[in-house]
């Protein structure tokens, strides 16, 4: 009998399938910054909305669901957003969804420079016997030590970032000991290049060298 009712008031309803009325848009924000974006949705009953990045849900600590808040933008914040409305009955037998096309979430001032990165001798030894996996936690523990090295000594306290990160394909080159990478520089106060040329000598004096395709053919 409970269940009858039930279809019966299910039936007697105006049902509207969630319908995303403004999307969210292409939003470029400064480094630390906060974005927002927006998602307007109509439907009956009232949809609930999610998020995505780059293909996989998120959540944040904003209690309006309609909008994705983004605070202290930073680097891995950059990608491809969606929302996504969806629409429930109370018993769970009705639900249709609406999604948006992906939205870009940037960055000021980005610049990006494929570049080699000179490997050490101190790491040669180990990378030399490695199999693939440890000769990749090997490159990526130097990675790291060399964004440690450049925060420290050359942005602390400015907004600026300079950040190496590896390939997907990136391997150790034994024959010149260098290794691909991508180089990732926002800055403000200075032009990227006198950056660039600030963080070579930097790491030039700790014996650590790169090279930039097109600018710095040379350790």
């Amino acid at each position: 009998m409970t269940s009858h009712i039930l279809s019966l008031l299910i039936e007697s309803l105006t049902l509207e399938s969630p319908r995303i009325i403004v999307p969210p848009s292409n939003t470029t924000g400064d480094l630390y910054g906060t974005v927002v974006l927006n998602c307007t949705v109509s439907g009956t009953p009232q949809p609930r909305v999610t998020w995505f990045k780059d293909g996989r849900e998120i959540s944040d600590q904003n209690l309006d669901e309609y909008s994705f808040v983004i605070r202290e933008l930073s680097l891995p914040d950059r990608g491809f957003y969606q929302c996504q409305a969806v629409s429930e009955m109370p018993n769970g037998t009705i639900q249709t969804t609406d999604r948006t096309g992906p939205v870009v979430v940037n960055i000021n001032g980005i610049v990006q420079y494929t570049a080699s990165l000179y490997v050490p001798e101190s790491k040669r030894d180990s990378l030399a016997t490695a199999t693939p996996d440890e000769s990749r936690r090997i490159l990526q523990e130097f990675v790291d030590e060399v964004n440690e090295i450049v925060a420290g000594k050359i942005l602390a306290g400015g907004n600026e970032l300079f950040f190496i990160e590896l390939l997907a394909s990136s391997e150790y080159n034994s024959s010149d000991h260098t290794v691909p990478v991508l180089l990732t520089i926002i800055t403000k106060e200075r032009g990227s290049l006198e950056l660039l040329i600030k963080v070579r000598e930097q790491l030039k004096k700790l014996n650590i060298g790169f090279k930039v395709d097109g600018i710095f053919d040379r350790f």
